[in-house]
């Protein structure tokens, strides 16, 4: 996982518009004129990926006690590489989302399921 850190370490100190964006496939990209436009269609991607993989997301941050946002996001891509629910969508910008906006909140509502 050491080599991903300086990935994960860029994908951390990029602007969070950024990283919505870069989750916006390079075929759609085209069709959206501007940065604002990447980034709410990048936000879209965002929440829809998230519900995806919210029952593994979230079990990792309810068990692991880090608070180095680096080690977390890089756990967050070890445990999300080659997810289909991702589907394309890069891995370290969508855990790098993912810790920048806080699993704190974007796990509150969560609860384990046990189907």
């Amino acid at each position: 996982m050491t080599e991903l850190r300086p990935e994960v370490e860029i994908s951390l100190a990029t602007s969070q518009d950024e990283l919505f964006a870069s989750l916006v496939p390079v075929s759609e990209r085209a069709e959206l004129y501007s940065l604002d436009g990447l980034v709410a269609r990048g936000r879209v991607i965002f929440r829809s990926a998230f519900l995806s993989v919210q029952q593994i997301v979230c079990p990792i941050y309810k068990t692991t006690d880090m608070d180095d946002e680096v080690q977390l996001a890089t756990l967050l891509v070890a445990s999300l590489a080659g997810q289909a629910a991702l589907g394309g969508i890069p891995v370290v910008p969508f855990a790098a989302l993912t810790v920048k906006i806080g699993l704190s909140r974007l796990c509150e509502s969560w609860t384990a399921s046990y189907d």
